[in-house]
């Protein structure tokens, strides 16, 4: 599935990485609502934004915040501003982190039972 993006300035051209995070984040919402989102306009060639914000305001309703702030900012409309996959695998690198440390206090318990210490 290929999400297309628009320039911010039409005589700049496209930075394919950056598209394809945008594409990340697009997948990433889908999958995350568990439905498609309407969000390219084929007549206009333009992205419906709203249809986007419609669809961030649905996870923020269903998963964290810190999963919702990276999916936020791999669909961030100015490419400039938009994270690069070097940045994208900094800011999992954090999570990373906490969820190891989460895991070091898990305990496993028979019949598929955790216990969190």
């Amino acid at each position: 599935m290929t999400y297309l993006t628009t320039p911010v300035d039409k005589r700049t051209p496209i930075d394919e990485y950056k598209n394809d995070v945008f594409g990340l984040g697009m997948t990433l919402l889908e999958a995350g609502n568990l439905e498609k989102t309407d969000a390219y306009d084929f007549d206009k060639k333009q992205i419906n934004r709203g249809a986007i914000e419609a669809g961030l305001n649905r996870l923020r309703n269903r998963y964290s915040e810190n999963f919702v702030r990276i999916v936020e900012s791999t669909l961030d409309f100015n490419p400039e501003t938009r994270l690069d996959f070097i940045r994208l695998d900094r800011e999992l690198g954090i999570y990373r982190r906490d969820i190891k440390d989460k895991a070091r206090g898990v305990k496993i318990i028979t019949n598929n039972l955790l216990i969190f210490s």
